[in-house]
């Protein structure tokens, strides 16, 4: 049930326009919201979206929409990461979003690089747009653990549904 603003007669929901069906009971709109966060110690780009994609959900009720890196540092197990991030989380476009991928290709020409390098760029793309890696491919071989470029999903992390 909703009111006219000027005058109090009842409206059928289903006739009120979208935009003011979109509104909190404040009346203000729901928007988008920046986050920072920063760890001691280097991480690789996927865990700082899973990160981000998390805190989105459980604190904020969100789903992430993008992410930008900071701080390029190196740590174990790999030579690349990030001590910093900026994130923002926005309402769902979907009252029950799911997770979808889509498939991205780097390089394909001419950069011979490490495979684990082709995987962090592919990362770091996807990061950018709020998605996860998924499957990743390397194509063609250009020496032992190097190629040319690389093909992957980039996937949506959906918030877990309440009750799940």
């Amino acid at each position: 049930m909703a009111y006219d603003q000027d005058v109090l007669t009842s409206l059928d929901l289903a006739t009120v326009p979208q935009d003011l069906r979109s509104l909190p009971p404040d009346g203000d709109p729901v928007r988008c919201s920046r986050q920072q966060n920063s760890a001691p110690r280097c991480l690789d780009p996927s865990a700082w979206v899973k990160s981000a994609a998390k805190t989105c959900c459980e604190l904020l009720q969100q789903q992430l929409n993008s992410v930008d890196f900071a701080g390029a540092c190196g740590f174990s197990g790999s030579s690349f990461g990030y001590s910093t991030i900026g994130f923002e989380c926005c309402p769902s476009t979907s009252p029950e979003p799911s997770a979808s991928c889509q498939a991205q290709k780097l390089g394909g020409a001419t950069e011979c690089l490490d495979d684990s390098l082709w995987k962090f760029r592919a990362s770091v793309s996807c990061g950018k747009s709020g998605r996860a890696i998924g499957m990743v491919r390397t194509f063609p071989s250009c020496g032992q653990g190097r190629s040319l470029g690389v093909l992957f999903d980039c996937c949506s992390i959906a918030c877990p549904q309440s009750g799940s």
